[in-house]
């Protein structure tokens, strides 16, 4: 029902000095109205200014300078802020802090006016944008188990370039040890111009237990029912559709070696 505020008041001992403040610190504008009213307008907003004792009806309850607790918006960077209040000598209470905001997070800092509010002043702080995984590297206990299933199942999710590689006691990767011993597989996207591969890799580690961790690949929704038969017959375990695939549209299954995966075709509400 409600969309947006308008205006909210605040009672002040002293009108001049109130003014003085958001007018020279905060950059609002004083403006009158009605029968000897006075505002502060910025943005699409205003405060109206009522004096304590001689409030305007009608008015709220148990009106108090010094009881607000405000929080406003400003595209200047806090930087800024932070030097706008040091010319006009206004301490800062608490910050530069991290918030939650109605749309988001904050950066604030916080001061008092004259009487005492409490005044909150906050840039919108962007949510980082996700980019995407980059490639994905999982412990099996057995290679020998899993990789002609891979060798199956990853062209066909789009996977199709394959190597093998020696993942050493450290974690660090080689090439195939001369011998011909490897203990790491990695299923690539094609290469494109100006793009980079993403890949999964599987490592063996003997003690390795298969994971509760479940990995998901995105399918087309159209494609999804016929990937039942299709990864029983390239020897998945436990294959099973979602319960309501309307609701959920996948299918669950685990690979020879036991790890838990699934496909997906979420789309977008």
């Amino acid at each position: 029902m409600i969309d947006s505020l308008d205006h909210f008041v605040l009672t002040v001992r002293d009108i001049d000095a109130t003014v003085a403040f958001y007018r020279d610190v905060l950059g609002m504008t004083p403006e009158e109205f009605g029968e000897g009213r006075l505002a502060l307008k910025f943005g699409k907003q205003k405060i109206n200014l009522h004096r304590a004792g001689h409030e305007f009806e009608p008015k709220a309850k148990t009106p108090a300078p010094g009881s607000a607790d405000v929080c406003f918006l400003t595209a200047t960077p806090i930087e800024a802020v932070i030097e706008t209040l040091a010319q006009h000598r206004v301490p800062i209470v608490e910050g530069p802090v991290s918030k939650t905001g109605a749309q988001g997070p904050l950066l604030s800092v916080y001061v008092r006016d004259p009487d005492e509010n409490l005044i909150e002043i906050s840039n919108q702080v962007e949510r980082p944008a996700f980019l995407g995984f980059d490639h994905l590297d999982t412990r099996v206990p057995s290679l020998a188990k899993i990789e002609k299933f891979y060798d199956k199942l990853m062209p066909l999710l789009g996977l199709p370039r394959k190597k093998k590689s020696f993942v050493d006691d450290a974690g660090e990767w080689h090439d195939v040890m001369p011998d011909g011993t490897y203990n790491a597989i990695e299923y690539y996207t094609p290469p494109a111009p100006a793009e980079v591969t993403f890949f999964i890799g599987f490592i063996e580690r003997a003690d390795t237990a298969p994971t509760l961790t479940r990995i998901a690949f995105r399918v087309p929704r159209e494609s999804l029912e016929g990937w039942v038969p299709t990864l029983r017959e390239l020897g998945a375990r436990n294959v099973e559709p979602a319960a309501d695939l309307d609701a959920y549209p996948a299918v669950f299954f685990e690979d020879p070696g036991g790890t838990k995966l699934e496909l997906t075709a979420r789309m977008p509400a």
